[in-house]
């Protein structure tokens, strides 16, 4: 008689296979869904959860109080004798807001027993905390974790960086950091204070081999000791950007700028609505237009040979001079990446950019620029400025509008871009036509569009994200949107949302699709 049990025999293999399990786990990891349970299945599982590269063991640190008022970590130091080491190569430290002398007693009484033990395995450190607890942050850094990969500080004190008494932060230099390449200064209320600004300025002095930094607003240390920097990334909402302003601020961001300008291969200012796709708080036109005219007298873009990418939130406070003559083939040769939008609903920063160079053009061309993102534009004419002659290297472009009041039609943007010889074109938060026969009678207007394009994709419509567009195609519409399709037949793909087919005509569509291979997907 057969074993009962060999029907699964296939699936125990694969299960007790070290690679397959391995990219199970992996995968499950990527969205969030793979349980710590699993380590509990067998010792085979539990060394490659272990193993993970990217686990994040969360510590909590609040103080659990008895009667006597004291911190009682006895349950977390018993943790700390079961644990295994290999869990706290990525540890995110996430303090809760009580009173200073709380604060001490907990991470003290809790986070020093757990570096001291664990400090050696510690890769990735992401600290959350108020500025009160950075003197024993740093006496844990100056002790511990000398195998640090990457570390992001994120203060939680309300406490502005003006405010704090400079005495109060004065550290002693921590020892090299040989394998911190990563390093982010983040602030939820949008200033860095004094201490953590010293010991922020520490870490990089101690840092030598960063590649990549992230900082906020206000805090632009000195990264002159920083020997090969690839990627800066300055993250703030317009709000923040702009709040209490100085021009001591945008000398400060030049210079900073400029000390790495030799190495710099990506720049990012990015703002948060842009990133959240959420609206931002609203900014008084008078703050703007200050911090818009302290940035064009003491801001200036630095030349940069090695820059690839450029992404500017804020164009209306940075505009990198009237025509982006700061960012051209001159200065920036290697530029291939561009991103130009802004946040504050009544600017036109982006389209007084694209004006100027109409009317001007641009003082050199970008040469190499191929991937070009336009965001929050008003009017959709000027991007026919956008042409062979200004950007003759261009391959990508996208254009959003992402949450503006007014949204710019589909149609009209299409119709600008069929010139370009474009060969990828991405259109996101625009506003849909209300019929299908209105989409394909205008790619059957600009069937110029699919001579060179490779890849279309037209996303989230987000002003009728709930209704799809009308389906009015009848028999008479077949031949129009079949001659349009087969302009399609040697791309790589199309994607295009909003679209609900219905009905004979529909039928015959997705036939038609399915018969000569079109890379055509409806969502």
């Amino acid at each position: 008689m057969e074993n009962a049990d060999e029907p699964f025999c296939p699936v125990v293999k694969a299960l007790s296979n070290h690679l397959i399990v391995h990219e199970i786990f992996k995968c499950l990891l990527h969205d969030d869904q793979l349980p710590v349970s699993t380590r509990l299945v067998c010792r085979l599982w539990d060394e490659i959860f272990t193993s993970m590269q990217t686990l994040n063991l969360r510590l909590r640190v609040e103080p659990t109080w008895e009667y006597d008022n004291l911190c009682n970590a006895t349950p977390f130091l018993v943790m700390c004798i079961n644990m295994n080491p290999r869990l706290a190569k990525s540890v995110i430290l996430n303090q809760d807001e009580f009173t200073q002398w709380k604060n001490e007693m907990v991470f003290t009484s809790t986070m020093v027993s757990f570096f001291d033990k664990f400090g050696g395995n510690v890769q990735h450190l992401e600290v959350r905390m108020e500025a009160s607890l950075t003197p024993l942050l740093h006496q844990m850094l100056s002790t511990f974790c000398p195998n640090l990969k990457t570390m992001i500080f994120d203060t939680i004190s309300e406490v502005q960086a003006e405010d704090a008494p400079l005495e109060n932060a004065i550290l002693p230099a921590l020892p090299p950091f040989t394998h911190l390449v990563e390093f982010a200064v983040k602030a939820e209320y949008g200033a860095v204070p004094i201490k953590f600004q010293t010991l922020a300025q520490l870490v990089i002095n101690s840092a030598t081999r960063l590649t990549k930094f992230e900082t906020v607003p206000s805090f632009y240390p000195d990264l002159s000791t920083v020997e090969h920097l690839k990627s800066l990334k300055i993250y703030a909402s317009l709000k923040q950007f702009v709040r209490k302003v100085s021009a001591s601020d945008f000398q400060q961001l030049t210079r900073m700028l400029t000390q790495v300008s030799g190495t710099v291969e990506s720049v990012f200012v990015e703002g948060m609505y842009t990133s959240l796709g959420e609206p931002p708080v609203e900014v008084k036109t008078s703050k703007l237009n200050r911090a818009k005219e302290l940035a064009a007298a003491n801001f200036k873009m630095p030349p940069m040979p090695k820059l690839t990418r450029l992404e500017n939130d804020f164009t209306e406070v940075l505009s990198f001079g009237y025509a982006l003559e700061d960012i051209g083939s001159d200065v920036m040769p290697n530029l291939a990446t561009l991103w130009l939008s802004k946040e504050h609903f009544k600017s036109q920063s982006v389209d007084g950019i694209l004006q100027t160079m109409a009317l001007n053009g641009p003082f050199v061309p970008f040469r190499n620029l191929k991937q070009l993102t336009i965001a929050n534009l008003h009017q959709s004419e000027l991007l026919r400025v956008i042409s062979v002659k200004h950007f003759p290297a261009l391959e990508k472009l996208k254009i959003t509008r992402q949450l503006e009041l007014a949204p710019m039609s589909l149609l009209n943007i299409i119709s600008a871009c069929a010139p370009l010889q474009l060969k990828h074109l991405q259109l996101h938060y625009l506003r849909f036509p209300p019929t299908l026969g209105d989409l394909w009678e205008c790619f059957s207007s600009n069937l110029a569009l699919f001579k060179t394009l490779q890849t279309l994709e037209i996303k989230w419509g987000n002003y009728e994200s709930d209704t799809a567009m009308e389906d009015d195609l009848d028999g008479d519409d077949l031949i129009m949107v079949k001659e349009v399709l087969k302009e399609m037949t040697g791309m790589e793909s199309v994607e295009i949302q909003n679209v609900k087919l219905h009905g004979k005509t529909a039928q015959e569509i997705v036939t038609f699709i399915v018969e000569n291979e079109i890379p055509v997907k409806f969502i």
